[in-house]
């Protein structure tokens, strides 16, 4: 937990948007908990980039970008700059490349959820054009 106001339960341990990797400032701790945060994403980028070669398809959800103040659709949800998102992560940005995954914005209550919360997609092409072609875009939430 952090003295922070801004946090009120626990303080982002990634706090450098342009560098993903600076580990300044963290506890022993603090880095070896980002560390296993990031062999996760490396094996889930591995698992995705496996299953795209071999002709599948792949969806991975996480919140949306609170930290992008530029983009018109999460500027609504901009908390500050100190707010990192999964698709800035080097693993993922490669992934994304890799493969030509899109990154889409929904909220989850058009899936059925019991709430509005907007959530971010990355999905595979596949699956982009299957929800596109049914109308679920970013543009229309």
């Amino acid at each position: 937990k952090s003295d922070d106001p801004r946090y009120a339960c626990c303080k982002p341990l990634r706090l450098n948007r342009a560098n993903l990797v600076d580990r300044s400032g963290l506890s022993p701790k603090e880095r070896a908990e980002v560390a296993m945060h990031d062999e996760l994403v490396r094996r889930t980028c591995t698992v995705c980039s496996l299953l795209h070669k071999l002709g599948g398809d792949f969806v991975i959800e996480n919140p949306v970008d609170r930290g992008n103040d530029t983009d018109p659709f999460l500027k609504r949800y901009y908390c500050g700059p100190d707010r990192v998102a999964l698709n800035l992560h080097p693993e993922v940005v490669a992934l994304i490349a890799a493969t030509g995954a899109k990154i889409l914005h929904v909220a989850q209550c058009r899936f059925g959820g019991k709430f509005q919360k907007v959530t971010m997609l990355i999905l595979s092409p596949r699956v982009y054009e299957a929800l596109k072609s049914k109308g679920i875009t970013q543009e229309n939430q």
